[in-house]
């Protein structure tokens, strides 16, 4: 025979097929008879070295200051973390150079590639101290959006949100637009060098705290995702922006908000990367929501393996039949 089809085939005709599936054995033989330079190399899921001594002084940190902190401010009864203990953790951590590492060192990060920030993360979740989640930036924190900011927007907005001086939200979920995010129907009206938004967005976290909004408006609905919106930095204080009603999402104590435009007028510099970055604001919250993906998955690895952990020594030290009850399964 003389390729490796041919080789498979006749290899699978001659094994005795078991629960519908080749038996391991036939697998093998499969596997002997493809060339080396075909097979993939076996995964290595070592820490790197570095990455292993940050998540070092990430525990060392929680240990030393978080937890003894969490004993004395924290209410175990009770969900909720008062904002003033969180953003004194989040400008220690910053101090430190935990809380936006990734970001360039310019900035105030330290230029850490993503494997070592999705470390921190899942470092700082299976700790299981309730602090420590703020030991990295969520979506109040800085986003990589801002970094296709105007030299003054960053100044004015990236740089005091790495060093956790500001918090941020992100505003693009309305009430008729969740997934369907190209439907937004908040719209942005050009009046000269001005744009006016109205329209009401929703389960914005941190909406109520944020020292300003970055708001996805349609200026125009019928280009929709292709030139159709555009983005906006909205300090909080800017009139005809106000804070609605708080929202119950997952988690209690998430702080989610509406977020009501009236007749809010802007300036065409607080367009995201400046006025030639009309109708690419799609664009930019689809790049938003990648990363925060990336977040997420990082945080719930941690956050399983800390219940790994508990349910393992529940199983060691839980007596039941004169033995633990590990050992009766």
């Amino acid at each position: 025979m003389s390729n490796l089809a041919e080789r498979s085939t006749a290899i699978a005709n001659s094994c005795h097929m078991d629960h519908g599936g080749l038996k391991l054995a036939a697998v093998q033989n499969l596997y002997r008879w493809i060339p080396s330079t075909r097979r993939l190399a076996p995964l290595d899921f070592a820490v790197p070295q570095e990455y292993a001594e940050l998540q070092g002084q990430m525990r060392a940190f929680i240990d030393r200051e978080l937890r003894p902190l969490e004993e004395t401010e924290l209410d175990p009864e009770k969900d909720d973390i008062p904002l003033a203990l969180r953003d004194r953790v989040r400008r220690r951590a910053a101090e430190l150079g935990f809380y936006a590492a990734d970001f360039p060192e310019d900035l105030g990060g330290s230029g850490l590639p993503q494997q070592g920030m999705v470390l921190l993360r899942e470092e700082a979740a299976k700790s299981g101290c309730r602090l420590a989640g703020f030991t990295v930036y969520g979506p109040e924190g800085p986003t990589g959006l801002l970094l296709g900011a105007t030299d003054e927007q960053k100044k004015s907005y990236l740089t005091p949100l790495i060093t956790a001086e500001k918090s941020m939200c992100f505003a693009l979920t309305e009430p008729d637009a969740g997934s369907d995010a190209q439907n937004i129907r908040t719209s942005a009206t050009k009046d000269g060098s001005e744009w006016i938004l109205n329209g009401t967005k929703h389960f914005i976290t941190n909406g109520k705290d944020a020292d300003f909004a970055l708001v996805f408006a349609a200026n125009d609905r019928a280009k929709k995702a292709q030139g159709g919106i555009t983005a906006f930095i909205v300090e909080s204080k800017t009139p005809g922006f106000t804070v609605g009603r708080a929202q119950v999402g997952m988690l209690e104590g998430d702080g989610q908000f509406e977020l009501i435009f009236q007749e809010c007028r802007v300036s065409e510099e607080q367009i995201l990367g400046g006025p030639q970055n009309v109708g690419m604001g799609f664009y930019a919250a689809m790049q938003f929501l990648a990363m925060g993906r990336l977040s997420i998955a990082s945080m719930c690895n941690g956050i399983a393996e800390y219940c790994i952990g508990l349910g393992t020594e529940y199983a060691k030290s839980r007596q039941a039949f004169g033995r633990p009850i590990g050992k009766n399964q």
